[in-house]
């Protein structure tokens, strides 16, 4: 696993992330059991990193045309290229206002330092196409051995979070995506809302994140397949 070592929500890392499948969006490309979907929305997922990965040669190519951009225009000129905007909402408002609070009331409960980080690339590649920026990493002795996902959902979730004390549904996929892309058997989930108690719940390695490993690999081997394809079929052709 390699770490980028750059700030989450920055314009590097957002350029890294236009091309990169990331553990927060698993859902089109990965079955709930691990495997590798073979569903049209899997190959469009697809179709837009790989967009995506043109959009993030421009930005290499025209070193600080970013710079020139206000939030509108940046989010506009990626459209063009993956068909997707965003432009934020109270859910991550309320998610970046919480995050330093839960990480210190998660830090607390686990006894132990959480280091924020950028982003996670699966492998030893550079060119890695897997990907996940945790709200946190815990390291003992140098060696990364656990993560750390907080979520800051509105109260009716927080209060389901509260009571059921697991993992939730929604962000299994992301969770154990993220252990398997880490190389780590231990992740730590909490769900926070201002002024309620953090809830804690410590995710272990399963069969789940072994088959998203695998998943990960085949899935590397289709993009690369698909970016072939996609690039045969758009070349320009000389005129005879």
């Amino acid at each position: 696993m390699i770490i980028l070592d750059m700030p989450q929500g920055s314009i590097d890392w957002i350029i890294a992330r236009l091309w990169r499948l990331t553990a927060s969006k698993l859902d089109p490309v990965i079955t709930s059991t691990g495997k590798l979907s073979n569903s049209i929305a899997a190959t469009k997922a697809i179709d837009k990193l790989i967009a995506g990965l043109e959009a993030a040669n421009v930005f290499q190519a025209n070193p600080g045309i970013a710079d020139n951009m206000n939030d509108r225009e940046l989010q506009l000129f990626l459209a063009n290229y993956t068909g997707e905007k965003f432009s934020g909402n109270a859910h991550t408002e309320r998610g970046h206002d919480c995050e330093p609070d839960a990480i210190a009331a998660l830090s607390q409960i686990l006894g132990t330092q959480i280091e924020s980080v950028g982003m996670c690339v699966i492998g030893d590649d550079m060119s890695g196409v897997v990907s996940c920026s945790p709200d946190g990493l815990i390291y003992d002795g140098g060696k990364i051995i656990a993560g750390a996902e907080i979520k800051s959902p509105a109260l009716c979730n927080f209060y389901r979070h509260a009571i059921d004390s697991n993992l939730p549904e929604d962000y299994t996929l992301q969770v154990h995506g993220s252990m398997a892309i880490c190389e780590v058997d231990t992740w730590h989930f909490g769900s926070y809302f201002k002024g309620k108690p953090l809830v804690h719940v410590e995710v272990k390695r399963s069969k789940l994140t072994d088959a998203l490993r695998e998943s990960f690999e085949e899935f590397r081997e289709r993009y690369q397949e698909r970016y072939l394809q996609v690039i045969e079929s758009t070349e320009r052709k000389e005129p005879a």
